[in-house]
């Protein structure tokens, strides 16, 4: 268990813990997604502790950069909703490298294994904003910032800084809203929720400089 392992290796409290699984419990994502969201660990502290568990190596994608081809072939729901993203340089000739937030989803990498004819390596990493400014000039960047797997509602606010980060790091690309992957399988009353929370923070943003 991932909060186990951050406790063991001092990353987290006992009693830090205990608050993430009550969160965890009374709106449901995945634990290390509310330890973040408390700022109890960073992203990277998440993601290196997900991939020692998983046993894979971290990449912290500085210097990295999208692998363009390899992400062409790759649908975007599936990239969206398995975190994940081609990158380059390889670690080797003739392979393709692939950054996972979540090192654990083995079924996505499988359904990306089928779409790439070159062999897979697997590096857990953190989220994709050390991507951004290696993103070629004009492109559209769709920002994942409404979370299809959990039923926390986000906070406009909250959606419109992250927003205005991204416009920060790259004021030359185009933005659009949406969440991590489709939002079907959550309560229908939840889904209605965080569609509107997209609109108001969509709004928000609009404000700081559409």
């Amino acid at each position: 268990m991932i909060g186990e392992v951050l406790v063991a290796a001092r990353a987290i409290t006992r009693a830090q813990l205990d608050e993430a699984l009550e969160e965890q419990r009374r709106s449901g994502g995945f634990l290390g997604d509310v330890l973040v969201s408390m700022r109890a660990i960073s992203g990277d502290d998440l993601a290196k502790a997900l991939a020692a568990e998983a046993r894979v190596p971290f990449a912290s994608l500085e210097g990295a950069a999208p692998d363009m081809d390899a992400a062409a072939l790759i649908p975007e729901d599936l990239a969206r909703r398995g975190m994940c993203v081609p990158v380059t340089p390889p670690r080797a000739a003739g392979r393709t490298m692939i950054a996972q937030a979540n090192p654990f989803d083995v079924v996505t990498v499988d359904e990306i294994q089928r779409l790439i004819l070159t062999p897979i390596d697997l590096v857990g990493a953190p989220g994709a904003w050390d991507l951004l400014p290696e993103i070629p000039k004009g492109r559209t960047v769709a920002l994942g910032l409404i979370d299809a797997r959990n039923t926390r509602l986000e906070s406009p606010d909250a959606v419109a800084a992250a927003v205005a980060r991204a416009r920060g790091l790259r004021s030359d690309l185009d933005y659009q809203l949406s969440p991590t992957a489709s939002l079907e399988y959550l309560p229908a009353d939840t889904a209605e929720k965080k569609l509107e929370r997209l609109v108001a923070s969509a709004a928000l943003a609009s404000k700081g400089g559409a």
